[in-house]
């Protein structure tokens, strides 16, 4: 990690005169959960902007396990202060739970500390907590996390929905009040079927529709991966018990965020400007 303790180069406060610097928030997707740094996604993007002439410097500011309050905090903390150009947000479907219900888990077999300790350093370990934890969902004895996520978040006009709302926009007034242009970037999980009956699609069409009320520019990236050919659909996640975004899923989800960002750019007539 850098001195500011994210998993990036080092870099200065200032950018270069002759480079727009793209600042990209999120979670553990955009830290590259089990891939080396040159699979990421903005390091990918940053090489295609650049591919003609290096006008672009892209920094990563993926936390595992953060979400929308967290993305906040570090936009406010950390972002702002190195003066982006632009900030891309890179959502997932647990920034809707802005409330922090946390899914709960399983009891622990052991102490927190011994838990702790043998979940970091032993691959067994974190295989039978895996394990575990399939046979609960099969034996039903606990809610499986979409049904919990849908059953705190389904109620426009819940809570939690609120919340959710609320922090987006405040994300969003962060930027606006500090003049940087904003983008954000939509991820499905893919670890489950993204036809039409993937269980957490309501939660993307309603960041969408909330995206277009607030004229914030809006990727989605589920059509992308739905193209993806069944048999190779299990290349698009880094292993069997781990459903992040694999070197391929990143390398495809880099061209798309290129394609839709380039025109963008281009269509405000100078790289350092963004459209509003």
């Amino acid at each position: 990690t850098n001195r500011l303790g994210f998993r990036e180069r080092e870099f200065d406060a200032t950018p270069a005169p002759s480079i727009s610097r793209i600042c990209m928030v999120g979670d553990s997707l955009l830290f590259g959960q089990g891939l080396p740094v040159e699979a990421r996604l903005s390091h990918l993007l940053e090489a295609q902007l650049n591919e003609r002439e290096p006008r672009f410097e892209i920094l990563n500011f993926g936390t595992k396990g953060a979400n929308l309050p967290e993305h906040v905090a570090a936009l406010q903390g950390s972002v702002l202060p190195v003066r982006p150009d632009l900030v891309l947000l890179q959502w997932f479907v647990n920034d809707a739970d802005a409330a922090g219900a946390a899914y709960p888990s399983l009891p622990r077999l052991l102490p927190r500390g011994a838990d702790r300790f043998l979940t970091r350093h032993s691959a067994i370990w974190s295989l039978a907590g895996i394990t575990l934890e399939r046979i609960a969902l099969c034996l039903r004895l606990r809610e499986s996390y979409w049904s919990f996520t849908r059953s705190l978040l389904e109620d426009e006009d819940g809570p939690a929905a609120i919340a959710a709302r609320e922090c987006l926009e405040a994300f969003v007034e962060v930027c606006r009040d500090e003049d940087v242009a904003l983008g954000v970037i939509l991820f499905p999980d893919l670890g489950v079927d993204l036809g039409e009956g993937y269980p957490l699609g309501f939660l993307m069409d309603r960041t969408l529709a909330q995206c277009r009320e607030l004229g914030v520019p809006c990727l989605d990236l589920r059509a992308a991966y739905r193209e993806v050919p069944r048999e190779q659909w299990g290349a698009m996640q880094l292993n069997r018990l781990d459903s992040h975004p694999s070197a391929a899923a990143n390398a495809l989800a880099a061209k798309c965020v290129h394609d839709w960002l380039l025109p963008l750019l281009e269509q405000a007539g100078q790289s350092r400007v963004f459209p509003p």
